[in-house]
């Protein structure tokens, strides 16, 4: 892309995501399926978003930043993944949540400013160990994959969840990587008393990335004072941290790609929350007049059925749609229980909406799921 093409207004914000990415996982940490509900959420804020199917990243993509024979293992499901098990629906998850990722960052690069990734689960993955939640490190698979692709000479990871970011730290040790930049609040904050301090610390901590390509930036949620696993920051202290992330790094023209990290509050509601106030500051960081009389509606992304058309789908039949699907469905599985009853979309040029093989089209187009892999 030529120098002029960058930093353009964006109309949309660019968000990968797939059903591939989702899996069903009973444990603490939703990030198995926190995806399509993070996705579905910030579809109802009325932000422009373009939805946009990554690719799946290949064993060797992964084994640049692990051992080759773990990578194997957690595929072929013949080791316990980061949730200690050997679920083959974890496992076929995996290289499409590193791949929103890597994906999300060259989208970053090309338009000068953001990309989002509604993945989670990365930051505790060791070169050839997976634990506490994350089972491959697609912040490290993604930096790696830049630099081999000449797209980023370094790369900045900026890690504000409630942990420390150990396995990143782990790999970057091993593979003896000099090109990324990785800081994890979590090894200096912990403590309320040090809310105040952090935040007028975090546009210093974006623009000590400056020389970097691009920023890797973990929104995490559990910071929040009411996470049973973190407890220091309240929610408006989070939006203020989002703030000062996307303004700093778009004042000094740094692209950011962001994830979502953890968090662990129940209902899932209340974590959904926090996400969708990162999406507003990002909205809000980015602006557009081109945004403006869009109302509330969503772009599809290339690669996704119905692209073509570049459809538009307003948040008032997106509305309808989650309200028949949750009456339909099994909590927590939104979307899976949807029954088809085939024929052609009565309206595709309003409902073509594509959120992957099981979330399937809008419900009023009351079509089949066509497989996104075939």
């Amino acid at each position: 892309m030529s120098p002029s093409a960058l930093h353009q207004p964006l109309a949309t914000i660019p968000v990968f995501f797939c059903d591939a990415m989702q899996a069903h996982v009973e444990s603490l940490s939703p990030s198995a399926h926190k995806p399509l509900a993070a996705v579905q959420s910030w579809l109802a804020l009325g932000i422009p978003l373009s939805v946009i199917p990554p690719k799946p990243v290949t064993r060797e993509e992964l084994a640049r930043a692990h051992d080759r024979k773990h990578v194997d293992a957690i595929l072929e499901c013949r080791t316990m993944n980061g949730f200690y098990t050997r679920a083959a629906d974890v496992a076929a998850s995996l290289p499409y949540t590193s791949g929103a990722m890597l994906a999300a960052a060259r989208k970053a690069l090309r338009n000068g400013q953001v990309a989002v990734a509604p993945t989670c689960g990365f930051h505790h993955a060791r070169h050839a160990k997976a634990d506490a939640f994350c089972t491959f490190n697609g912040l490290m698979v993604t930096a790696l994959a830049l630099k081999d692709e000449g797209l980023a000479q370094r790369v900045g990871i900026l890690d504000l969840d409630q942990h420390y970011g150990d396995g990143t730290e782990e790999i970057i040790t091993t593979l003896g990587v000099d090109f990324v930049n990785h800081y994890s609040s979590a090894e200096e904050y912990n403590w309320p008393a040090q809310a105040e301090e952090f935040l007028a610390r975090v546009p210093s901590l974006v623009a000590g990335m400056k020389n970097c390509d691009v920023v890797l930036y973990q929104a995490g949620a559990d910071p929040h004072v009411d996470d049973p696993l973190g407890g220091w920051l309240t929610t408006d202290q989070l939006a203020e941290r989002d703030r000062l992330v996307f303004q700093t790094a778009r004042e000094l023209r740094i692209p950011v790609a962001w994830n979502l990290a953890g968090g662990y509050q129940k209902p899932l509601r209340k974590v959904l929350d926090i996400h969708d106030n990162t999406m507003r500051v990002c909205s809000s960081a980015y602006p557009s007049a081109s945004r403006e009389g869009l109302g509330n509606s969503l772009v599809l992304g290339p690669g996704s059925p119905g692209s073509a058309r570049r459809c538009k789908l307003t948040v008032l039949n997106w509305n309808v749609c989650l309200a028949q699907r949750a009456s339909t469905t099994s909590e927590g599985s939104i979307g899976r229980g949807y029954r088809s009853s085939g024929g052609a979309c009565p309206d595709e040029r309003r409902h073509g909406l594509w959120l992957g093989k099981d979330a399937g089209w809008h419900a009023d187009c009351r079509i089949g799921q066509p497989n996104l892999d075939a």
